[in-house]
């Protein structure tokens, strides 16, 4: 686990501490990069999955509003800046 520009990066690791179940409805995602994302115990979140990376990406709402936020400026004629 990795947290990268506030996105929690999840990836198989035999010898790592925490590990996901084969089937879940949710993901625990510890305290420490919940923390450096902004994300809050029971918050939403986007889960992106790239299955050929083996990779998981938990991204908070906040990162998505700020790389949303200049497009949907842009789309309605705002000035993006």
């Amino acid at each position: 686990m990795h947290v990268i520009s506030d996105s929690v990066l999840l990836r198989p690791d035999p010898t790592g501490v925490h590990q996901l179940p084969a089937r879940a409805s949710t993901i625990l995602v510890p305290a420490a990069a919940r923390t450096r994302c902004r994300i809050r115990i029971g918050d939403r979140a986007l889960l992106t999955a790239d299955p050929a990376a083996d990779l998981l990406i938990v991204q908070s709402v906040y990162t998505l509003d700020a790389m949303l936020s200049p497009l949907h400026t842009q789309l309605t004629g705002g000035d993006p800046s």
